[in-house]
């Protein structure tokens, strides 16, 4: 059983000492039953009974105790291990490549994080439960062995047909639910375009119908009717218990008596009033058994992700400290992976130097590798041919981070944080500067915690947020993809006739793919992308050549 070995694997000894009181509380469970049944065969009032009541009170109370012990326990570890897959799994998404990440897409990782540690957390209990109430379904059968050989080997043998068919049925959800795990994972993909595309859904009501009713309620159909399909499958399987169980009672009562030739009645009631107690045990047992195949389905999911992630990303490399002069791309090429056997595009070879305190505009049409160069320049994308050079040194998957550290960026997807993270260099009169400079006073702020005031901003407002982080991070090699394209003329003109000549003053280096050819002749190179090659740009009078 997966979920067996997943605990014992992330939780180590706390899981075979949370099995043995789960195994304590079902002893303590039978021994309860024996003591009940003991007592009833006596005379009231009989002076055997003060022993078996104290006993009666002692199990009780160890039980009671044991069990809530058990549940607590199990509770803890459980959602400690919970805790501690979200955290892993959130640490290798971190460390994975960016490319492989876009490839994965944001989906697999909410559906593992949201809905398949929620399986294994809700498991829980039913695996105590069911381990516990194992056990006393065993003490059961060797209690009615004392009483009756031929009823034990009659209720074994029953018992393990029953079970075995039992499982066999269980076990044959499990293709339903991988598919209804993939649906599902389809599904969240679906409602991301959803959430992130409402805007042009809500300006075009036929893209905004066709997504919902030939994706969304679609998916979401497929995999209801997995899951109920897998549902019905386990209803079958949970009806065959019950009935089996009632039948089996039948057999002793009806049938055991004329093949074996006994008629003791008091052996037989004994036998059918052990097997009335554990009922609910058995009944434990069988519901157990979905929603650990369940878990095991989410386990092979999650372990499943984790492996396509890799590794977590390695310790922090020590900051390099070293002032940047220059980087150099020697004969560097980036290909993305092959689609469906369609040629995929290809960037470079390229060879360029950046040098400290440059100003460089990077022009192209659409889909002519722009965004694709600077990603790769910034370490984001690997080579996948060429070397990289920091300050005439190659860089290396060892050092590579500490060659990403040098740039700063605003991409044209980017991201915009909550909160500033390098608390430690704010400089709040530097931020109340920018703030009024980027026309933004009025509309947020940063605490003294870093945290920002808001972020429910005009797409422009966020994009000078972005850019006033960037200069609050100060790192010495800034990129900028189109950034300028949502501004107001105003704040263009800011941009590149005093803000970039302010960087550049500065000792910064800003690389700015734009569009905006009226202000090219404030660069020192105007570098040109067509159909993944880089060449200089003719036209710029001031261009000296890569």
């Amino acid at each position: 059983m997966n979920f067996l070995k997943f605990l014992h694997r992330e939780a180590g000894a706390l899981t075979v000492r949370l099995l043995t009181a789960a195994g304590l509380s079902g002893l303590l469970n039978g021994l309860l039953i024996v003591v009940v049944l003991a007592a009833t065969g006596m005379n009231y009032r009989s002076p055997e009974q003060t022993p078996l009541l104290l006993v009666f009170i002692a199990a009780f109370a160890l039980f009671a105790i044991c069990r809530k012990f058990v549940l607590d326990r199990a509770s803890g570890i459980v959602e400690g291990i919970v805790s501690r897959v979200r955290v892993r799994i959130s640490d290798k998404v971190r460390g994975a490549d960016l490319m492989h990440f876009e490839q994965l897409g944001a989906a697999p990782v909410y559906a593992a994080l949201a809905e398949d540690t929620r399986t294994l957390s809700d498991s829980a209990s039913f695996l105590i439960s069911s381990m516990s109430s194992a056990l006393l379904v065993v003490l059961a059968m060797l209690f009615i062995g004392v009483l009756s050989t031929s009823a034990f080997f009659m209720v074994a043998t029953l018992l393990a047909l029953g079970a075995l068919v039992y499982v066999r049925n269980a076990r044959a959800t499990r293709p339903a639910l991988r598919k209804a795990a993939e649906e599902e994972h389809r599904f969240f993909k679906e409602l991301g375009h959803l959430l992130y595309g409402f805007k042009e859904l809500k300006i075009d009501a036929e893209k905004s119908q066709a997504l919902f009713e030939q994706q969304l309620k679609v998916v979401a159909h497929r995999a209801e009717q997995l899951r109920v399909e897998a549902a019905q499958r386990f209803n079958r399987a949970t009806v065959f218990g019950e009935c089996f169980f009632y039948g089996l009672m039948g057999v002793l009562i009806f049938v055991l008596p004329a093949l074996t030739g006994q008629q003791n009645s008091r052996t037989l009631v004994s036998v059918i009033a052990v097997l009335l107690f554990i009922t609910s045990s058995v009944t434990d047992v069988v519901n157990a058994i979905p929603s650990l195949e369940k878990a095991d389905v989410a386990i092979d999911r999650l372990e499943a992700l984790e492996t396509s992630l890799g590794p977590p990303p390695p310790p922090p490399s020590p900051v390099d400290n070293s002032p940047f002069e220059s980087l150099r791309c020697e004969g560097v090429k980036f290909r993305y992976p092959d689609v469906e056997g369609r040629h995929a595009f290809e960037l470079g070879p390229i060879n360029l130097e950046v040098r400290r305190g440059e100003l460089i505009f990077l022009i192209g049409g659409n889909g002519s590798g722009k965004s694709t160069f600077l990603k790769l320049l910034c370490g984001l994308y690997p080579s996948t041919a060429g070397t990289l050079e920091l300050n005439s040194v190659p860089v290396i998957p060892s050092t590579l981070q500490a060659y990403r550290s040098k740039f700063a960026i605003v991409l044209q997807d980017f991201h915009l944080f909550d909160r500033l993270f390098h608390t430690r260099k704010l400089d709040h009169a530097r931020i109340a500067q920018l703030l009024t400079a980027f026309d933004l006073a009025s509309v947020t702020g940063i605490r003294e915690d870093g945290q920002l005031a808001n972020t429910q901003l005009s797409k422009g407002q966020q994009k000078r947020l972005a850019l006033l982080i960037t200069e609050l991070e100060d790192r010495e090699v800034l990129i900028f993809d189109e950034w300028a394209a949502d501004q107001d003329p105003e704040f263009r003109r800011y941009f590149y006739q005093e803000l970039l000549g302010s960087l550049v003053a500065r000792g910064k280096t800003v690389i700015a793919a734009t569009h905006d050819d009226h202000y090219f002749h404030l660069a020192d190179r105007v570098l040109k992308m067509s159909e993944g090659k880089l060449e200089p740009y003719e036209n710029h009078p001031r261009a000296r050549g890569t």
